[in-house]
């Protein structure tokens, strides 16, 4: 074998040396990304039931508020109505004393 041939046999070793840590660091790196996506896909999975959570707890909080909101809103309207005709009553007692008085 020549000089030149050793060279080029030396360079094809490297070259699939190279080759092969190339295709070994590309294989280990999908398998951490594939434990790394599990990993992630967890993560967001247990965030998402937490939101879930936290917006049911807002939405009944919210449907509460809009209850008290609704029964205060009759209750005023009741008690405007009880109030004109308190009035009313008031009115007419007064203006039946004046005419007694008179």
């Amino acid at each position: 074998m020549s000089k030149s041939m050793i060279k080029l046999k030396i360079k094809e070793d490297k070259k699939s040396i190279c080759l092969e840590g190339i295709s070994y660091f590309k294989e280990s790196l999908k398998k951490y990304l594939i434990v790394e996506q599990k990993h992630i896909i967890l993560i967001v999975e247990e965030l998402e039931k937490k939101i879930d959570r936290e917006l049911i707890v807002d939405l009944d909080i919210t449907q509460k508020i809009r209850e008290v909101m609704v029964k205060y809103s009759h209750n005023q309207a009741f008690l405007r109505e009880e109030f004109e005709i308190l009035i009313k009553v008031l009115s007419g007692h007064v203006e039946q004393n004046e005419n007694i008085n008179w």
